[in-house]
């Protein structure tokens, strides 16, 4: 009896400890979901408002409300921008969050980073073209080795015995085996139905049998991973609005921008003291800093980009009009002027040595200098080329974007200085960023193309989205082979060339090759589009 007393005794000595355990575990465990609850809605908040072009209201600090659900938890949010936000970069954020529960507490402390539409090969919000019509995927066509990714509903076209025999042809006419053209992933929107057992569209045979079951080696002979290759029923990512930000980027704002046709850097963002058009005190070297880019108010007829052969400077072309415009970004060697230059309307009586970290600026005979390379954006309010002639073409040494407010024409290769053509750019610091209503391959461009570029075509128009990359002439221009090393995105697919989709024959443009480039996920052009989306990179809980 007295074992048994001793035993009740301990037992009720023991449950009200027990309990108290139980207890602050789970006022713990409150603490931890309300400071998790700060996290999402201040993540929530961030993308909403990049999203919306309003990442200057983002708050330094949110709070639950008193009327918050989560009462009597209670979160209370400090948001640290990243150290690189405003430079053209991928947007980051610090995220502390301390959630209380009566006298408990927990923190948790992230960092949350934009995700860059380099994650993808290609990017579309529609898989027609601008008229309605159909656009196809087709062996033979098109070649991707990286992510595809699409807001519609893909539509592949699958030739004849294409699983038996291929598809046409070699040099000598002769049939190729069958071969993927998908090597990545390829996830689509549309979900799986009744009509579409796996999602897709497929023109002629599609790889699975009349009750839908997947046929594996049919799968693998349009996508390299087979059927696990085909994501399908994803969630949407909105498409972006495309030019707003690099526009404000290049000018340093979003008002007072120029109306005269012309090549500017805005005066009014490199210091009061440096008087009217960027003079200096050329005696003394007194040259206004830029932290802007380049913004040029009118259609620009050609874009060359290249490197200085003396310098090895890279080098930006520009003609509009009667007016050559010729930027050097003095980023390698220092350039020397000779005596009676104009250089920032003043001429200089002796040679005149700029130094790097400089930006030369010449407009026909005249100089004009500034400290800082600008931050590697170009602006056109307007076209750059036209359906007739000119566009953009080079060799790009640095990081820099170019975008038209209209219409992007290619007239020649883009390749990277320090890559050689056709290779793909694994160890390069080279970087091109091409955005414009629609980038399209002019008439001009060489029957066999490389570009090196992420490519963006599209923008919001009275709430409709609209924009293309694609070939000018694509169904009677002389065929042709295009390798791409980069990215597309683009409301509508890219498209290029001609098809006989009973035979395989290219009958007109581009067969393209398009290379995946995994460089642009972390680090895009300046000032690229981005998704909107943000991805946790740190994360840790106390």
């Amino acid at each position: 009896m007295i074992i048994l007393f001793l035993l009740g005794t301990a037992l009720f000595v023991l449950l009200p400890t027990n309990f108290s355990v139980i207890m602050k575990e789970q006022n713990d465990a409150q603490a931890r979901y309300a400071a998790d609850a700060g996290i999402q809605v201040a993540s929530a908040l961030i993308s909403d408002d990049i999203q919306n072009g309003e990442a200057d209201e983002i708050p330094g600090e949110l709070d639950s409300s008193s009327g918050s659900p989560l009462a009597p938890w209670k979160y209370q949010v400090q948001i640290t921008p990243g150290a690189e936000n405003g430079s053209g970069s991928l947007l980051s954020y610090a995220l502390e969050s301390t959630g209380t529960n009566g006298t408990f507490s927990k923190r948790i402390t992230t960092v949350i980073e934009q995700e860059s539409f380099g994650e993808y090969l290609v990017f579309t919000n529609s898989e027609i073209a601008p008229d309605g019509s159909t656009l196809w995927y087709v062996p033979g066509l098109t070649l991707m080795d990286g992510p595809v990714f699409t807001n519609g509903q893909f539509n592949v076209d699958i030739p004849e015995n294409y699983y038996q025999d291929g598809f046409c042809c070699d040099s000598s006419g002769n049939n190729l085996p069958p071969s993927p053209f998908f090597l990545s992933t390829a996830t689509s929107v549309s979900p799986p139905s009744y009509q579409y057992p796996d999602g897709v569209n497929y023109g002629g045979s599609p790889p699975y049998d009349s009750s839908g079951n997947p046929i594996p080696g049919d799968y693998e002979d349009i996508y390299k991973g087979g059927r696990s290759d085909l994501i399908t029923g994803a969630k949407p990512i909105p498409f972006p609005t495309g030019y707003l930000n690099i526009q404000d980027a290049s000018w340093g704002g979003n008002s007072g921008f120029p109306t005269a046709s012309g090549l500017y850097v805005n005066q009014s963002l490199i210091g009061t003291s440096a008087p009217t058009h960027g003079r200096g005190n050329p005696s003394s070297q007194n040259y206004p800093y830029v932290t802007t880019g380049i913004y040029v108010q009118g259609t620009v007829n050609q874009i060359t980009m290249g490197t200085d052969p003396v310098s090895e400077n890279s080098t930006t072309t520009l003609s509009q009009g009667a007016s050559v415009y010729k930027i050097t970004y003095v980023n390698t060697n220092p350039v020397t002027l000779p005596a009676e230059t104009i250089v920032n309307e003043k001429p200089i009586s002796g040679p005149r040595t700029i130094n790097t970290n400089s930006l030369i600026i010449r407009n026909n005979n005249q100089y004009f200098i500034y400290q800082g390379l600008s931050n590697g954006t170009i602006f056109v309010n307007g076209n750059i080329g036209s359906s007739s002639r000119g566009g953009i073409l080079g060799k790009i040494k640095g990081k820099y974007s170019v975008a038209a407010i209209g219409n992007l024409y290619i007239d020649g290769n883009l390749d990277y200085q320090d890559t050689q053509a056709g290779q793909p750019p694994t160890n390069s610091n080279d970087l091109l960023g091409l955005i414009g209503t629609n980038v399209i391959i002019g008439n001009s461009a060489p029957s066999n193309l490389t570009i090196y570029a992420d490519i963006y075509a599209g923008k919001q128009s009275d709430g409709s989205l609209k924009g293309w990359v694609y070939a000018q002439n694509f169904d009677t221009r002389q065929t042709g082979t295009l390798q791409l090393f980069g990215g597309v995105v683009s409301v509508y697919r890219i498209t290029t060339g001609m098809i006989d989709l009973y035979t395989g024959e290219m009958l007109s443009g581009y067969a393209k090759t398009l290379h995946y480039d995994p460089r642009l996920a972390q680090t895009p052009p300046p000032y690229f589009p981005t998704t909107g989306k943000f991805r946790t990179i740190y994360w840790h809980e106390e």
